[in-house]
């Protein structure tokens, strides 16, 4: 039983930490770097958010690499810069990464 509950409580403590979060509100600041100044290749904070996820530190803003998403990298990129330019809200799907709180969804609300 002892086995059970150990198990349990791992297999549980793993998911949470893959586990999604959704984050809403408007583009504050997009920060762009090069793989040489920073891991994270491009970073985005939202107003009003001080959390994009549930990690104890590291975790005021987003970020999204080129390496884990080359196929919708740039549409990453046009679709913050569009809602910052606009003023759009956007919903941004985030978990726990190797650097901080990593994007991996974004949409633009209606406003």
């Amino acid at each position: 039983m002892k086995k059970v509950v150990i198990t349990l409580t791992l297999f549980l403590i793993s998911f949470a930490a893959f586990a999604y979060e959704t984050r809403d509100g408007k583009v504050s600041n997009i920060q762009v770097n090069t793989p040489s100044a920073s891991a994270r290749n491009v970073i985005v904070w939202l107003e009003g958010v001080s959390q994009m996820c549930s990690i104890p530190s590291n975790n005021d803003s987003g970020y999204f690499n080129k390496v884990d998403s080359p196929d919708t990298f740039s549409a990453f990129v046009s679709t913050f810069l569009s809602a910052k330019a606009a003023g759009y809200t956007v919903r941004v799907l985030s978990r726990q990464g190797s650097e901080g709180c990593q994007i991996d969804r974004v949409e633009i609300l209606n406003n």
